[in-house]
């Protein structure tokens, strides 16, 4: 009975994990609709559900495959965003060398470009494809938490600025909760891993409270250009140069 129940529970543990990091997927794919300026966008599901599926079923296999069948899947689901956003492949090459670009530089809304698309994608893809990897290791799989909360506070940073992203932040703490302390009587994990779990517990206690001030913040969309309400001349002569003759135009 022992031995027919321990894969058994190998195999939940493994299911809980995945499933917890595709939670985490679903408040980044939140986030990243909050960017185009709507709640959710279907297609920013796709490469959370492709990374976390391929990295649940490539789990057993070796580095080299998990890499090569993750790569393929990186491919095939950012084509897939770029044509389902009305792009083309054009759109995915130039999307993965530009689209960060267009996030940062135009004013929100971002337009829906497929370049956007694909670059929120790409990073969505990214950090659940190796949180999954990580979450199937049983020393590693606290650090998972790691790439998808840097995830998460980036595209926090640049959405919307009309709000808080209240249930994007409300699945990542689920997700990061299950992913830290399921499955913590594992002989190997309590064993060899506890300082990974404390390194991780204190990354996502820093991490979470940086996402949750920069979505509570009333904060202006850093697109819009807008005076300051105070320079420094010494910091910045060109500056008070250009305050004066807006103080006193010269005739």
């Amino acid at each position: 009975m022992e031995l027919t129940a321990k894969p058994s529970l190998t195999n939940g543990r493994r299911v809980v994990r995945a499933l917890a990091v595709l939670v985490f997927g679903l408040g980044l794919a939140l986030s990243g609709a909050r960017v185009v300026g709507t709640r959710l966008e279907p297609v920013l599901l796709v490469p959370a559900v492709v990374a976390v599926l391929v990295g649940w079923i490539l789990s057993r296999w070796n580095i080299v495959v998990r890499a090569i069948g993750q790569g393929a899947a990186f491919v095939g689901s950012g084509m897939f965003v770029a044509y389902a956003s009305d792009g083309s492949s054009a759109s995915f090459v130039r999307g993965l060398l530009d689209g960060s670009r267009q996030v940062v530089t135009t004013a929100w809304p971002s337009p829906r470009f497929p370049t956007i698309f694909v670059a929120l994608a790409a990073l969505i893809f990214a950090a659940t494809a190796l949180a999954t990897d990580l979450a199937m290791r049983a020393r590693w799989r606290a650090l998972a938490i790691a790439p998808l909360m840097v995830a998460m506070v980036a595209m926090i940073a640049v959405g919307a600025p009309d709000g808080p992203q209240w249930q994007a932040v409300a699945l990542a703490v689920a997700s990061a909760f299950v992913l830290l302390w399921i499955g913590m009587d594992d002989r190997v994990a309590s064993v060899r891993s506890g300082l990974v779990v404390a390194v991780s517990i204190g990354l996502a206690a820093l991490v979470t409270t940086a996402g949750v001030g920069i979505a509570v913040a009333d904060r202006a969309s850093p697109r819009h250009r807008e005076e300051p309400d105070g320079q420094l001349s010494l910091l910045d002569p060109l500056a008070d140069v250009a305050a004066q003759r807006d103080a006193a135009p010269v005739r």
